[in-house]
């Protein structure tokens, strides 16, 4: 009876009896060798359009890998065989790079990406939070603040602060200058807030346009 193949990962798996006095060199090529690949291994390569994965029955293959390195190149696609399988995928290309198996669902990776992918055998799914990837995450985050920020100052005749972030008010975002330049948080009180804004108000009373 011949040898035959785990359905994922593709290992050999050798019949009794089978391979006399060649049985170890299978097992150390056809077995121990892609169990290596399969947890530690690097594929790196240059992305310029579309790249399928090679994929071998008991021998080392692409698809096996367990890191796929985007080395450079202009973007594209990678696809990978249909089977049950993770990657870790880093893009030092110039575009976008996206990992699909074939399915409705593939993992995007926007240039100066890297994190891991999980394929089902059809859909390829990345890390998302709220059904967002961590980078929009982030961004719409961002954009929380920065509007509420400015909310708070402009309507500073308000007795409370904006009721979109009312459980959060204890924290000023304010932009530092010079040579460390960076936004910073600043603890201050409600009151501190509402202060602030009527501050801003009696200046541009005040100063008019020159403030």
């Amino acid at each position: 009876m011949p040898s035959s193949y785990t359905a994922s990962a593709r290992y050999t798996l050798q019949a009794t009896g089978e391979n006399n006095n060649t049985w170890g060199a299978i097992l150390n090529a056809g077995v121990f060798q892609l169990v290596d690949d399969n947890v530690n291994g690097r594929l790196a390569f240059a992305l310029s359009g579309v790249k399928v994965l090679t994929s071998a029955l008991g021998a080392t293959d692409e698809a096996r890998m367990a890191f796929l390195d985007v080395a450079g190149g202009t973007g594209g696609t990678i696809t990978a065989p249909a089977v049950s399988k993770g990657y870790f995928i880093r893009n030092a290309s110039a575009g976008q790079v996206t990992v699909s198996m074939g399915g409705a669902v593939s993992a995007v990776f926007a240039p100066g990406d890297y994190g891991p992918v999980f394929g089902d055998g059809a859909n390829v799914y990345q890390i998302l939070i709220g059904n967002k990837t961590v980078r929009q995450f982030v961004t719409d985050a961002d954009q929380v603040i920065i509007d509420y920020v400015n909310l708070a100052i402009s309507n500073g005749s308000i007795a409370l602060p904006p009721v979109t972030l009312a459980d959060l008010t204890k924290a000023l975002i304010v932009r530092q200058v010079g040579a460390s330049a960076a936004w910073v948080a600043s603890p201050i009180e409600i009151t501190d807030v509402v202060g602030l804004a009527r501050q801003f108000e009696l200046a541009r009373a005040f100063y008019g346009d020159l403030f």
